[in-house]
């Protein structure tokens, strides 16, 4: 018998009004961890005490503030959409360079409405590492192009091909406020370099007959053998 002795975290939410982020009930996206009794650990950690990290512009932050995203019908404005969580794991940034921003209990998460990938540090709570929500020229993640509603973003585990990049699922659509508001009418997979910001791969749904485009959720993940399984 095997026992799973990990400890688990939750991606959850809570419709509470945060002035800071509006005055408009919002859907305030939250991570809890459980030791594996059941018990909490006491780590906690809320979108909305971060927002201040996150790289809005004023225009943005006026436009969350007036319509955090609240839908046709909501009845809280999902302003953050988290919609992927994960560890790091152990990772080459940390084990051959020191690098603490990927230290492999920290959080990687993914802001499907603000274009925002980031990582949590575990000790601190606070964003160590972001792209996002503008790519613009003269931007660190300019190569990159605009992520725009993108899913299952992820640090490719240790042992496989391309171990210790990141891998999402591009969905396109619309996503970001503001200034950094962005449409895109095609899909594709990205695979990047968390450290320099350099592309390493890209499978644009344009560039296929019959074309990827994917408005809500897709995945990828790398194999063993190098491929990438892509679902849309």
């Amino acid at each position: 018998d095997q026992r799973f002795n990990g400890k688990v975290l939750f991606l959850t939410s809570d419709e509470v009004v945060v002035p800071a982020v509006s005055d408009k009930l919002i859907t305030d996206d939250m991570i809890y961890e459980y030791n594996p009794d059941g018990s909490e650990t006491g780590f906690t950690w809320k979108a909305s005490d971060h927002i201040d990290e996150m790289g809005f512009s004023a225009t943005d932050r006026a436009e969350i503030k007036a319509n955090p995203n609240m839908g046709n019908e909501a009845s809280a404005g999902d302003w953050i959409h988290l919609n992927s969580m994960s560890t790091l794991g152990r990772n080459k940034w940390y084990d051959d360079f020191g690098d603490q921003r990927f230290h492999p209990d920290n959080i990687l998460i993914s802001s499907r409405q603000a274009k925002i990938l980031a990582i949590i540090s575990k000790k601190t709570g606070r964003l160590v590492w972001r792209i996002g929500p503008y790519f613009d020229k003269g931007t660190p993640e300019h190569e990159l192009g605009d992520i725009v509603g993108q899913h299952h973003a992820h640090i490719i585990p240790h042992g496989l091909p391309g171990a210790g990049n990141v891998l999402l699922f591009d969905n396109g659509g619309m996503a970001g406020y503001g200034d950094s508001r962005t449409i895109r009418t095609f899909s594709r997979v990205l695979e990047f370099n968390p450290v320099t910001l350099k592309m390493v791969w890209e499978y644009k749904g344009a560039d296929v007959k019959g074309g990827i485009f994917s408005l809500a959720l897709g995945a990828a993940q790398r194999l063993p053998n190098g491929n990438t399984l892509v679902t849309v």
